[in-house]
C-alpha cells in the first residue's frame, strides 16, 4: 500500500533531486482546464517507475485535487477522460464521484465521465 503523503509528495515536484516529478506549477497548470485527462502518462513523466497501484492512486489524487480546483473556480461543468481499459479506473472514477460532495450528477460513457456541479 503507498503512502498518501508520498503521493502528495511526488506531485508537488518534491519527493527527490534525482526524479523528475511535476512541480506544484506544473500540476496546477495541467488540473485547471474544464477536462482531465487520467491517461498516466499525461499526468506523470515518470509513470514507467510506478507500479500499477501507485499509478492508480497518482491518477485517483489527480482527480481529486482537479474537482477541488474546479469548485474553487465555480467552474459548473467538466469532464474526466479516463479511457476504454479494463474498467478498472471507470470504477475508481464512478466510486470516487459517488462520494465527491457538491456534484449535482454525473454520467458516465465509455471513455469519460461528464460532471455538472452544484
Amino acid at each position: 500500500m503507498i503512502d498518501p503523503d508520498l503521493i502528495k509528495k511526488m506531485m508537488m515536484g518534491d519527493y527527490s533531486a534525482q526524479t523528475a516529478y511535476p512541480s506544484q506549477e506544473e500540476s496546477s497548470q495541467k488540473t485547471f482546464g474544464k477536462t482531465l485527462d487520467l491517461h498516466i502518462e499525461k499526468l506523470h513523466p515518470s509513470h514507467t517507475k510506478l507500479t500499477p497501484k501507485e499509478c492508480l492512486n497518482f491518477q485517483l489524487l489527480s482527480l481529486k485535487n482537479f474537482l477541488e480546483n474546479m469548485r474553487k473556480q465555480n467552474v459548473r461543468r467538466c469532464d474526466i477522460i479516463y479511457g476504454k481499459g479494463k474498467g478498472i479506473l471507470k470504477n475508481e472514477v464512478d466510486l470516487a464521484l459517488k462520494n465527491e460532495k457538491g456534484i449535482k450528477k454525473y454520467i458516465l460513457s465509455e471513455t469519460c465521465a461528464k460532471i455538472t456541479f452544484l
